[in-house]
């Protein structure tokens, strides 16, 4: 799995590769279609981790996509719509979990390139609408049915397939995600693209989307951030908590424990191990509660956008006068407190508490 701070390279790397092609007049299929072939990007996309991952640059970049070694003379004068080109793909990349082929074949470049004016002084959150509309508006099969310039007849015959089958791909995406093995080859191999632009998630998630295996199911996320204190914390660890749904709060006889979640896979780049957004999520439940609550309250704050291995860099936020606050991540549990500690996670422990947390599931639960 890809590191969630190596996504900001990516960014990079990325604004460089649309750099260098629209600088060499390449079309803009041929940038896609390069791109769509790179073995580094397959890599990429199937969440192989290359040998050298975190040591490649932009030119080891370049030349998997253009096949094509550059000098450092052809990189300067990057401009602001290739810039923003690398950072919008690669969020919608891990926003959605789709390969390139399947966001180029809604959103190709040159119709990113005509919305820039509108979108790139927004939040991503406003592009992510955009796309996920265009998505709803026409499956996948049908898009490429379109851009193949294939009927469904046509398609029909080529695979072999029914060609009331083929509607019923081309009606809903969803129906392609359970369609068989075979169907989804043939399909592909006639539109001439990976079968993976089929598939409802492909696998390319960051150490920080081990977390995100259920973002709707709020007891689920709930359980598992209070394993993980439990496991760090003895003074929690001892207690005894019930679990109320309604409220989404974990009470003891005493005490709170309240479990708040960063946005996901939206990256913070602040070029500090500070993420602000936990920041301001604490001022912003600190204002919704009393201060007797918040005497009370064990805070615990799931980052999904970075990882934040200094927990002396939070140490403000122990002026608000929470019990505890804990920020936890792939990597580490931060106790936040007048005696700051991080501790470790080890890929061990976590899949534990995740199945731990699936467990749970329907079941109430004492935490000790």
């Amino acid at each position: 799995m890809i590191n969630a701070n190596y996504v900001y390279d990516l960014y990079k790397y990325f604004s460089y590769v649309f750099h260098y092609g629209l600088k060499n007049k390449y079309s803009y299929g041929a940038i896609e279609e390069n791109i769509c072939k790179s073995e580094l990007v397959k890599e990429l996309e199937n969440n192989i981790k290359h040998p050298r991952i975190y040591e490649l640059n932009t030119k080891d970049y370049i030349k998997s996509i253009y096949n094509i070694d550059v000098e450092d003379d052809e990189l300067n004068d990057m401009d602001s719509i290739s810039f923003w080109l690398g950072e919008a793909y690669i969020r919608l990349f891990y926003h959605f979990n789709k390969s390139f082929e399947y966001i180029f074949s809604y959103l190709p470049i040159e119709e990113m390139i005509g919305v820039y004016p509108v979108y790139h002084e927004m939040d991503f959150s406003q592009l992510f609408e955009f796309f996920e509309l265009k998505t709803k508006k026409k499956s996948i099969l049908s898009v490429l049915l379109k851009k193949r310039g294939y009927s469904k007849g046509e398609l029909s015959v080529l695979t072999g397939i029914s060609v009331n089958t083929i509607k019923y791909y081309c009606k809903d995406e969803k129906n392609i995600y359970d369609a068989s093995f075979e169907n989804v080859t043939d399909i592909s191999h006639v539109l001439s693209v990976d079968p993976n632009i089929f598939k409802r998630k492909i696998h390319n998630y960051t150490y920080s989307g081990q977390y995100n295996f259920d973002k709707s199911n709020i007891k689920l996320r709930s359980s598992l951030g209070m394993l993980v204190v439990s496991y760090f914390s003895q003074e929690i660890r001892e207690r005894q908590y019930r679990y109320d749904s309604k409220k989404d709060i974990f009470i003891g006889d005493d005490d709170f424990v309240i479990i708040i979640w960063t946005e996901l896979m939206d990256f913070n780049n602040d070029g500090q191990n500070h993420n602000f957004e936990i920041s301001e999520l604490v001022d912003k439940y600190a204002s919704s509660v009393s201060k007797e609550k918040i005497r009370k309250t064990n805070l615990v704050i799931f980052e999904y956008n970075q990882i934040s291995s200094d927990a002396s860099s939070y140490s403000d936020l122990d002026d608000y006068g929470f019990k505890n606050i804990f920020i936890v991540n792939d990597e580490y549990c931060l106790l936040i407190s007048k005696n700051s500690k991080a501790y470790q996670i080890s890929d061990s422990v976590l899949k534990i508490m995740i199945e731990r947390a699936k467990r749970s599931v329907g079941v109430d639960i004492a935490f000790y």
